[in-house]
């Protein structure tokens, strides 16, 4: 490390320690910080680890204490955030929650999350060394003797923090997936009770599931690409072969083919925003800047091309193309998933969004805004008032496929977001 670096990290060390002693004057205090061994304390892992864990410990303190105040610090030393409790609380409480995330958190060994009594104005110790994260010695053993090359130890928490998000997006996938397939009134979507021709709830629970991996890799992308220009590239390539995957399962059928392309850029923008700490609505747009160019090209006749160059209908391309704003404008709405928020959820997308599958399903421009009309204005407070229109559209094999890809994907943003919250990128 330069002596430069390590200059400007002990500096910010010493005044976030002002910091603290100046919140002790009225408070208590807990700080939660990255345990990340290189003079970058700033990049990405760091940032994401300090993500991850202020969501971890609001959620463990949830009901027990009240935060008085939060603030996030930013300098040489990396992230921190600062927690003020009110001084009746017993710190002690605070540290043991503290210590059971460190201990028993999947990357709870990355994190520092350090208490100071008010009365006191000290930290209180946590009473346990902690192990080395490559071997079974002690960590301060293993530091004092200079045990593990640093590239090692930085390899192994990357490889961890990323393995971790993968696991939970693969969650939050299949979760979003089953929260639209079960939502019993849909327009004339596929759901356990109402199939389409070619499809049933059955053949779309297996597709979805078939696409996994493929979305875990479209995310990977995002992580290992340094041009956005690759990235689309790439995402477009492993699309394909999740479409090939998915006709394979479906022996023909198209289940979730705009599902594939929307999420799968989503994804890959999510990935590529954390790995580069760059705002995800600045990397979407960007990502899907030259979306709509080859729908110019008369030799493509594809329906939503046609549509395209007929109408100015932009689609699936469109959503992507405008940055995912339905999904942003959205996903804030979201808190306890109830059917009520969420046929709000799919109502509002039917008012905001081009869905070609719509457009298609109803034979003619006159028809598509009479269909988007009846269920815009449905009010999603009124279930007989959704049921009834539910069948109209059921009778007439109407369906909202595009707007149901992006239900999905709003409900997946909004469940990440509460999982993951990363100042500056989402």
């Amino acid at each position: 490390m330069s002596e430069d670096i390590s200059l400007k990290i002990l500096e910010d060390r010493e005044k976030r320690s002002e910091f603290v002693l100046n919140c002790l004057n009225e408070y208590s205090v807990c700080t939660i910080k990255a345990n990340y061994p290189s003079e970058d304390k700033n990049n990405y892992i760091a940032w994401a680890l300090v993500g991850i864990f202020e969501k971890v410990f609001e959620n463990n303190i949830d009901g027990l204490l009240e935060i008085a105040d939060k603030l996030i610090l930013d300098g040489f030393d990396g992230r921190c955030i600062v927690y003020s409790f009110d001084k009746k609380y017993d710190c002690n409480i605070l540290k043991n929650i503290g210590i059971n995330i460190e201990e028993n958190h999947e990357l709870g060994r990355y994190i520092d999350i350090d208490v100071y009594d008010y009365d006191t104005k000290k930290a209180l110790s946590r009473g346990l060394l902690r192990k080395c994260i490559l071997c079974s010695d002690y960590a301060i053993v293993c530091a004092r003797n200079k045990k593990h090359d640093i590239n090692e130890i930085i390899d192994k928490i990357e490889f961890d923090v990323k393995r971790f998000f993968e696991i939970e997006i693969k969650k939050l996938i299949n979760y979003s997936c089953m929260i639209e397939l079960n939502l019993k009134y849909k327009f004339g979507l596929v759901t356990p009770y109402h199939p389409h021709k070619d499809m049933d709830y059955n053949m779309m629970v297996k597709a979805y599931q078939t696409l996994i991996y493929p979305f875990l890799e479209m995310f990977s992308l995002g992580f290992e690409l340094d041009s956005l220009d690759e990235l689309n590239k790439h995402l477009h390539l492993e699309g394909k072969r999740a479409e090939y995957l998915m006709y394979k399962e479906t022996k023909g059928v198209n289940c979730y083919k705009g599902l594939i392309f929307l999420l799968g850029m989503f994804l890959g923008g999510v990935g590529y925003s954390i790995k580069n700490q760059r705002p995800l609505k600045e990397v979407l747009k960007e990502l899907n800047k030259d979306i709509l160019s080859e729908y110019e090209d008369e030799t493509i006749q594809t329906f939503g091309a046609k549509s395209y160059r007929e109408y100015g209908f932009l689609g699936a391309r469109g959503e992507a193309y405008n940055g995912f704003i339905n999904v942003f404008k959205n996903c804030d709405k979201l808190n306890n998933y109830s059917d009520l928020e969420l046929y709000r959820l799919l109502i509002n997308l039917v008012r905001d969004v081009d869905d070609t599958v719509l457009l298609k399903r109803s034979g003619s421009m006159e028809k598509y805004k009479y269909y988007k009309n009846l269920i815009s204005n449905v009010n999603y407070n009124d279930l007989e008032d959704i049921q009834l229109k539910t069948l109209e559209c059921e009778r007439n094999d109407i369906s909202i496929g595009g707007c149901a890809d992006i239900f999905v994907i709003t409900v997946f943003f909004s469940l990440f977001k509460k999982n993951f919250r990363i100042e500056g990128l989402f």
